[in-house]
């Protein structure tokens, strides 16, 4: 605003300096005139009847340059061509103030120039900025991404261990499972070797009793010989004194004692063996039972410790599928943050497409602005040499100028010397002091303008100098450019990276469902026989505990477990 108020005043007092030196020069060409006119009718003589100039003044001798035959035709010829040369410099000056609005008007555009140059480059700072800030928001979006997958990777361990653990925990179910199944054909095999240990144990009982009934047979026997052999005592007793009296009836009394002895140990011997045998067999059976109530107990505890684990089991089962359905919710949450991240990474494509538009038409601006910068550069060139030309005229008129001065004092000795009168003189000397003095204001202005014009151009140099520095600007901004090439080509990979992680996690995810959806519906498919067997196992508790506590009444199956979970 101060160089368009410094011009503007400028103009103007250029436009007053013309209005003045218009009005000034007309007042002394009228009394240039006037002295002129004057002159001839003061210096001019009637002719007489021959026409003849006989009564003139005799004309001095003037030795000057001029080899003119009239003193008045000379001066004459003077006065008009210093008048012409003036009127030729008036337009020369009014051409030179002309030129000069215009080389005025091409600074002033110049000024609007780089004043909008100006703008261009505090836009182009703001949008540096933004650029740097974008590019730090990208940097941390990068970091973010890396940190992202960082963690996606740490979580895909975590999974990898987990689907680790989980497919452990289902081979550990699934020989579980094997075991429990064996158990329970071993419980049936069990049942059934205990169900023929009762009907042996029922056997035994009768033989045991058919048994008692012999031994109680055989006591009754006993006793019945033990009778039969007092009473053969007594006989023999009978027969001892009976024998007395006669040796045959002795004789034959030994020999029926020797073979009831003989009878008698023989069937003592048959009794001992029998009673040994009887009481082996007891004995026997007295250990068979002992093994298998131990067996029994053993299985009980089994049975038990199965309990508790099917138990732990299914609170594992329940844990690790609250697990799961935790980590598929962190998945979840994790697709939406990697569709926000995205559509993030969209939005900024969008506002980098933005920024490039904005880029290239800056770019289009600065070459314009080039093109413009270097066609006043090149006006201001031809300005240069056009003030180079008017300062060779400047020297010329300079040194014209000194020699109308030599021609004016020649005159003003040839004025002195035809005896001017004093008041003409004084008027001519008043023109001549006027002129020069508006001949050396004119030479002032001019230098004034030179001056004027030297300081533009060096403000031109020193805008040649910030346009240098905004050129590295704008490499700045080009190298700028390419490194938004590159983050832009960073994030692609980055998003196509990660689209694939995310893909290739499903994948994995999918198939590891299938999988557990295919395992789920053999286990469906192999529950009707696990509940027969827990039917039958049931059954079997119940005639083998029938004081059983309730809780132990329904043991949980693993298929039992799984249909009610699903």
């Amino acid at each position: 605003m101060n160089d368009m108020m410094l011009v503007t005043i400028l103009v103007f007092l250029f436009a007053l300096s013309i209005l003045i030196m218009n009005l000034l020069s007309r007042p002394t060409e009228k009394q240039t005139r006037h002295s002129a006119v004057n002159l001839n009718k003061r210096n001019k003589i009637k002719p007489d009847v021959a026409c003849s100039n006989q009564h003139a003044l005799p004309r001095p001798a003037i030795n000057d340059e001029f080899s003119t035959p009239n003193g008045e035709d000379l001066n004459n010829q003077s006065f008009l061509r210093l008048m012409d040369e003036k009127n030729l410099i008036v337009l020369e000056n009014q051409r030179l103030a002309n030129e000069l609005s215009l080389v005025q008007s091409q600074l002033t555009d110049s000024h609007l120039k780089l004043r909008q140059f100006q703008n261009v480059h505090d836009q182009l700072a703001i949008i540096k900025s933004e650029l740097e800030e974008k590019k730090s928001v990208i940097t941390d979006m990068i970091e973010k991404n890396l940190r992202l997958a960082n963690d996606d990777s740490r979580l895909k361990r975590k999974v990898e261990d987990k689907d680790r653990m989980i497919t452990l925990i289902e081979l550990d179910k699934e020989s579980l499972a094997n075991e429990l199944s064996l158990l329970q054909s071993q419980l049936a095999d069990s049942d059934s070797k205990i169900r023929q240990s009762h009907i042996e144990s029922a056997i035994t009982k009768s033989e045991l009793e058919e048994k008692k009934s012999l031994i109680t047979d055989m006591t009754e026997r006993n006793l019945h010989l033990t009778n039969e052999n007092s009473r053969l005592r007594l006989k023999v007793e009978d027969k001892d004194r009976i024998i007395a009296s006669s040796s045959e009836i002795e004789k034959n009394l030994v020999l029926d004692k020797e073979r009831l002895a003989n009878k008698l140990s023989l069937l003592q011997s048959q009794l001992a063996d029998s009673s040994s045998i009887k009481l082996q067999m007891f004995q026997n059976v007295h250990d068979e039972l002992a093994t298998t109530k131990s067996e029994l107990e053993e299985n009980k505890r089994e049975m038990t410790d199965i309990i508790g684990e099917n138990l732990r089991l299914t609170n594992e089962n329940l844990r690790l599928r609250r697990k799961i359905e935790d980590r598929d919710k962190i998945m979840a949450s994790r697709a939406i943050e990697k569709n926000q991240i995205v559509l993030e990474n969209q939005r900024l494509a969008n506002e980098l497409s933005l920024v490039q538009s904005q880029l290239t038409d800056s770019h289009s601006k600065l070459r314009q602005f080039h093109i413009e910068l270097a066609t006043t550069k090149r006006k201001l060139e031809e300005k240069k040499s056009f003030i180079t030309d008017i300062t060779e005229k400047n020297l010329r008129l300079t040194n014209e100028n000194s020699l109308l001065r030599i021609n004016i004092e020649d005159r003003d000795s040839i004025i002195e010397d035809r005896d001017i009168t004093i008041e003409d003189r004084d008027r001519i000397m008043a023109s001549s002091a006027i002129e020069k003095n508006l001949i050396v204001w004119e030479k002032k202005r001019l230098a004034n303008e030179l001056s004027f014009v030297q300081s533009q151009l060096k403000n031109s140099s020193s805008m040649l100098q910030i346009f240098q520095k905004r050129q590295k600007v704008h490499d700045e901004l080009a190298t700028t450019k390419r490194e938004l090439k590159n983050n832009k080509r960073v994030m692609t990979d980055i998003e196509k990276e990660s689209k694939n992680k995310t893909i290739s996690e499903l994948e994995t995810e999918n198939l590891r469902l299938v999988e557990n959806d295919s395992q789920l519906r053999r286990q469906w498919d192999r529950r009707p026989a696990t509940t027969a067997t827990t039917r039958e196992t049931e059954n079997v508790y119940q005639t083998i505990y029938p004081d059983m506590p309730p809780e132990y009444e329904n043991p949980p199956s693993y298929g039992a477990s799984v249909t009610a979970r699903y």
